[in-house]
């Protein structure tokens, strides 16, 4: 029985080491975002529009790089994680636009509580999406 508690333990340690991970990395992703934006924008002169979507793609790089290498420590086939995670990615920031959306009209909280809400649930669903679906490893 104690080894059982232990493999859950371990199990609970590593999920939670991969959460708090995901989580730095996410800020690190959003630092570079906003880095490149700025950078692009200001010393180089790109239109906002071009320098921030930029600032997006190399924020999505970035993030796929700590995901797989970092976070997850995926063996799986490169190539095909960085279409997922690029197409997740852009999905989910979609969905979380949608819920905000929905619940403008529909519940009509506050939108800074809402923007929170929102982004917290997200980031659950995606530690696990990425976690579960895409960091698989041998895949």
């Amino acid at each position: 029985m104690n080894n059982m508690f232990t493999m859950r333990s371990n199990r609970f340690g590593k999920t939670f080491g991969q959460l708090t991970g995901f989580g730095i990395f996410g800020l690190i992703g959003f630092g570079v975002n906003l880095c490149a934006t700025t950078f692009l924008h200001e010393v180089f002169f790109v239109s906002v529009k071009i320098a921030y979507a930029a600032g997006l793609i190399a924020a999505i790089l970035t993030n796929f790089y700590f995901c797989r290498n970092l976070v997850f420590q995926s063996d799986g086939n490169p190539r095909h994680q960085l279409i997922v995670f690029v197409f997740s990615s852009f999905l989910f920031r979609g969905l979380e636009y949608g819920a905000f959306l929905l619940q403008e009209i529909t519940i009509g909280l506050p939108y800074i509580v809402a923007i929170i809400i929102i982004h917290a649930t997200s980031f659950f669903i995606k530690f696990f999406y990425y976690k579960l679906l895409v960091f698989t490893r041998g895949r």
